[in-house]
């Protein structure tokens, strides 16, 4: 997945439901930003409940799964409100066990097919000299960590929409 990422799913084998979630960078790695525990790597991840559900994600909270947004600008609120300056945004494919909600989904198993060009820094920590240097970026060191494309929102929207469609018929 070096490319950039196109609309078609089939085109660079996406399978699963896709949502958009964010990462958080600290020491050259990337982790939850909530669970801290759970630090995400290249290749497929599977999740484990903090409380013990045997079954994830479960119905006896809301809390086990990859939690992920359909709409990009979710995530962006949502690392807006934790003030996730050292935080950017993942395209993430789903696979297991899947929960659908109105706003996003939790999953059993998930994996990072892309990162986000947008950087919280320009946002949250008024950054602005950020743009000169692309090799500070955490969209970019995303991107190279996980070895996936840098794409748009409109890209990750239209994705998103597309497999949300396609197990929505299935």
């Amino acid at each position: 997945m070096n490319s950039t990422l196109g609309t078609s799913a089939d085109r660079y084998g996406v399978e699963g439901v896709v949502g958009v979630r964010a990462i958080t960078h600290y020491a050259g790695r990337f982790f939850s930003p909530v669970y801290g525990y759970c630090e995400w790597k290249r290749g497929l991840h599977t999740a484990s409940c903090a409380i013990g559900c045997m079954t994830v994600p479960g119905d006896r909270h809301q809390g086990c799964g990859f939690h992920a947004f359909w709409e990009p600008q979710e995530a962006k609120l949502f690392v807006e409100h934790i003030r996730g300056s050292d935080t950017c945004l993942v395209l993430i494919e789903c696979f297991g066990r899947v929960a659908m909600h109105e706003r996003g989904l939790r999953a059993q198993r998930a994996r990072i097919i892309a990162a986000l060009d947008w950087d919280p820094r320009n946002v949250i920590g008024g950054w602005p000299a950020l743009s000169d240097y692309r090799e500070l970026s955490l969209p970019a060191a995303a991107s190279r960590a996980f070895d996936v494309p840098l794409i748009d929102d409109g890209v990750a929207q239209n994705l998103i929409e597309s497999q949300r469609e396609r197990v929505a018929v299935a």
